[in-house]
């Protein structure tokens, strides 16, 4: 679902939902390619698979998607802060 398909509410609470999710996990997903069974990892907030805006999402180890996901919640808290949606306290 695209930003430009919710509403503005909806947004932001999705916005403050991702940024302030304690935890980062990451799922796997299986795919097949040419025939053959491919396992990839997807970075997840609050169990939820989370992504970037380019499209890239699928990595293939946990390590590398759950940097994907901490970046997507630094995006998000940097997004809500900047709207002042939520008061971080950078110490």
């Amino acid at each position: 679902m695209s930003e430009e398909m919710i509403s503005n509410a909806e947004y932001e609470k999705n916005l403050v939902f991702f940024a302030t999710a304690p935890v980062v996990t990451a799922g796997s997903i299986n795919q097949i390619e040419n025939g053959i069974i491919k396992k990839y990892w997807i970075g997840r907030l609050r169990r939820k698979f989370v992504g970037n805006t380019n499209g890239k999402f699928k990595f293939n180890t946990p390590e590398e998607a759950k940097c994907e996901a901490r970046s997507y919640r630094q995006g998000c808290i940097d997004e809500a802060t900047k709207l002042k949606l939520y008061p971080f306290n950078k110490s």
